[in-house]
């Protein structure tokens, strides 16, 4: 995890060390394929409130809780299209997906509880890319993008034996906006990226489609416990959060 996030630092950096005094690059006109891979946080203020809750029924009945770890990470990838309408503004066009798992271990007198969680997602943006410097064999850049996701949430429950799953859908739009360097190699038409992002989206409504337990009805919002008044409420997604990534961009002449 720490190691995406240095090379990260060090990609960007690059780009700033290694640039030479060669001729400066004309953007204008060329397409570029981006493929990429990295680390993101996420807020998730729906799952961690449910394992709050989980907990805190745990220790109401004098157990013990063994695990509590909500899903918060994940190592996204994703692919980038790129379009230049001018030396330093194009167009782009992304798509790309993610999973984080979480899992949760108590016991009670009543028995052994556990909790596998997995929020996966996958997500398509568009947006532009502006050029703030560029120097002959690099440039910094800064990234608007809006974007579409579409998540899904997905339980397993085992207790004394017993096992069942909740699992919902939701969709919402979001933003993200990133700053960034890339170095280029060659003859100009390979370049590495490396690029730090804050993201925005919430998903309000996730529609049940299996909840074992009873707790929801198929079809409607799937539901989990606010930790602090015990009463129930509707699951939200909160996707929220920091993100790095790095990645190699072809240019087609």
């Amino acid at each position: 995890m720490k190691r995406l996030w240095v090379l990260n630092v060090v990609v960007a950096l690059a780009a700033l060390v290694l640039g030479s005094s060669a001729s400066a690059r004309s953007m204008k006109g060329k397409a570029s394929f981006e493929a990429n891979g990295g680390y993101a946080a996420f807020a998730f203020g729906g799952p961690d409130t449910w394992y709050d809750y989980l907990a805190d029924w745990t220790d109401w009945w004098s157990g013990t809780v063994d695990e509590n770890n909500p899903p918060s990470r994940a190592i996204p990838y994703g692919v980038k299209l790129k379009y230049g309408l001018s030396d330093r503004v194009s167009v782009t066009a992304s798509a790309g997906a993610f999973s984080s798992k979480g899992n949760y271990a108590g016991s009670t007198g009543w028995g052994d509880d556990t909790i596998d969680t997995t929020v996966s997602a996958t997500f398509f943006g568009a947006g532009a890319q502006i050029v703030l410097l560029d120097p002959p064999d690099f440039n910094i850049f800064t990234e608007l993008e809006g974007s579409y996701w579409a998540v899904t949430y997905d339980e397993d429950l085992e207790q004394n034996g017993w096992t069942g799953e909740r699992k919902g859908k939701g969709n919402t739009w979001g933003g993200k906006v990133s700053i960034g360097g890339e170095y280029f190699l060659g003859e100009n038409t390979i370049s590495l990226i490396g690029k730090l992002g804050y993201r925005i989206g919430k998903v309000d409504e996730l529609k049940t489609e299996v909840d074992d337990t009873g707790w929801s009805t198929v079809g409607d919002p799937l539901q989990t416990v606010d930790p602090d008044t015990w009463v129930a409420e509707d699951m939200k997604i909160d996707l929220n959060g920091l993100e790095g990534f790095v990645g190699v961009c072809f240019y087609f002449r």
